[in-house]
């Protein structure tokens, strides 16, 4: 639980620490990828509701972006494959911000932006 939300490499930098792990950073991340690109194809898919939000936002023509922990690459990916990617104004990842999650780093720079107060945005 308290890998969720922090950016990769520093989740699996928490888990080498909690686990005692030998293992590196860098090669468990690389590994991770490999593992998670042959298991998309087969098992990623859309939340309940998300078709219908994403059409309710569009025909309000309200913004919406993504803001994701996840490294730009994978994240660009996972969005193209279930359709979204292009009704994104943009993606905002973990790349993009100095501090990842639990700080607010990530939806402050989607706030900025959409242009709009973080105070008048749904995260």
């Amino acid at each position: 639980r308290g890998m969720m939300g922090l950016p990769g490499k520093l989740a699996i930098e928490l888990m080498i620490r909690e686990e005692a792990l030998e293992d590196d950073a860098d090669a468990l991340l690389e590994e991770s990828d490999q593992v998670f690109m042959e298991l998309l194809p087969s098992r990623l898919g859309l939340m309940p509701g998300v078709l219908e939000a994403f059409e309710w936002l569009e025909k309000h023509r309200l913004p919406c972006c993504v803001a994701t922990s996840s490294r730009r690459k994978f994240a660009e990916d996972c969005l193209t494959r279930v359709g979204l990617k292009d009704r994104l104004q943009f993606i905002v990842t973990a790349e993009d911000v100095p501090r990842g999650k639990p700080y607010p780093d990530i939806y402050h720079a989607a706030a900025v932006g959409m242009n709009v107060k973080g105070d008048e945005m749904l995260a």
